[in-house]
């Protein structure tokens, strides 16, 4: 009777180890499971390239006209220089130029390269292109009877 007893303590011990082991492996089997279920779909990723296809056909246009845009402008180191040159050609010819408020004066840089104030070629030197002599610098005096100076094609 013992014998029995023991035995089916026995029985019972390995039916809960069977279990346990069983358990673990169904426990393993479905965390591979839930890993591989992790990665996307073939429609997710055509999704996001899609998204980010349209962001870029959206932005690249606007990116190039910006970079373009930069290019064409000439320096402020050049502008600087441009107009140092205007505001000496402006005082040797004050006779010409009076300080009076709201004038509006215009000088070719073309002047300013005859009346030794520029050298020429007057190159931009960030982006090494020469700037053409038919510009004008534009100098206009404020209320306080200051000049300001803007680089124009056309001066009216």
């Amino acid at each position: 009777m013992e014998l029995i007893k023991e035995e089916k303590l026995l029985k019972k011990k390995l039916n809960k180890l069977f279990l346990l082991h069983f358990n673990k492996k169904k426990y393993i089997i479905n965390m591979i499971g839930d890993v591989m279920k992790k990665g996307f779909t073939l429609i997710e990723v055509i999704a996001v390239i899609a998204i980010i296809s349209v962001l870029m056909v959206l932005a690249i246009p606007n990116i190039l006209n910006n970079v373009s845009n930069k290019r064409n402008e000439v320096s402020d180191t050049a502008k600087e220089m441009i107009y140092s040159a205007a505001d000496m050609y402006v005082k040797e010819n004050a006779i010409n130029y009076p300080i009076e408020e709201n004038a509006k004066y215009c000088i070719k840089l073309e002047t300013l390269v005859n009346n030794g104030k520029l050298v020429a070629p007057v190159k931009d030197l960030k982006n090494g292109k020469e700037i053409p002599l038919n510009n004008y610098v534009k100098v206009d005096i404020n209320n306080y009877e200051q000049y300001e100076y803007s680089l124009v094609k056309n001066c009216e």
